[in-house]
């Protein structure tokens, strides 16, 4: 019995490590205008965090092409968390610059 708590102990710690350190950004698949469906890609964050789901608003599929300068206050800040917990890039502006935009 003690055995049998000690490996669940471990699975359960693993299972923890995973949730802090991986990440999925989501992504929207280019298609038809009405057709467009969202996928998510998983990454290994830089450093552990509660938050999973992250979404970079200079990715968006056949939309026409944004910078950073021009992203509101609310994208911004989406497009820093992505950056700070993919990249670990606190500048939004050579985080753009190493996703080639």
């Amino acid at each position: 019995m003690k055995k049998g708590l000690q490996i669940f102990g471990i699975i359960l710690l693993v299972c923890c490590a995973v949730l802090l350190f991986v990440g999925w950004q989501g992504r929207w698949d280019a298609g038809e205008e009405h057709n467009r469906s969202q996928s998510w890609e998983p990454f290994l964050k830089k450093s552990p965090s509660l938050q999973m789901r992250y979404y970079n608003p200079l990715d968006c599929g056949d939309c026409e092409e944004k910078t950073v300068a021009t992203l509101d206050p609310v994208r911004q800040k989406q497009f820093g968390e992505i950056c700070g917990a993919r990249y670990g890039i606190t500048d939004l502006r050579a985080c753009a610059l190493r996703l080639d935009r």
